[in-house]
């Protein structure tokens, strides 16, 4: 439950913030390298631009990455899994949860 209410907790903040958020778990249990699709468009032109976001959410001191050790340290494994930002939220205190923002550049 500490997945899915992170997740919950990043598509609120981006809606509050003008963004289309979904939730790719809805329809693609667990998948693997995409938890939220974000995109951003004109109203006008309707032009978009999309991301897709990782999210990882913590109660304790630790945060899952999703990867094992030698995983984590194959670049080109990375490279090739990782499609977007990873959102980390620690959720220390129920009404003041802290995000950590780590984009692929």
């Amino acid at each position: 439950m500490t997945g899915a209410y992170g997740e919950a907790l990043v598509v609120t903040e981006l809606i509050k913030r003008g963004y289309v958020a979904l939730n790719a778990n809805s329809s693609v249990k667990s998948h693997r390298s995409i938890d939220i699709v974000c995109i951003r468009y004109d109203d006008a032109t309707w032009t978009h631009k999309s991301v897709l976001i990782q999210v990882k959410a913590r109660r304790g001191r630790d945060f899952p990455t999703g990867y094992n050790l030698s995983e984590s340290i194959n670049v080109d494994l990375l490279n090739k899994e990782v499609k977007g930002p990873y959102v980390f939220i620690y959720l220390h205190d129920e009404n003041a949860p802290e995000y950590y923002i780590l984009s692929r550049k």
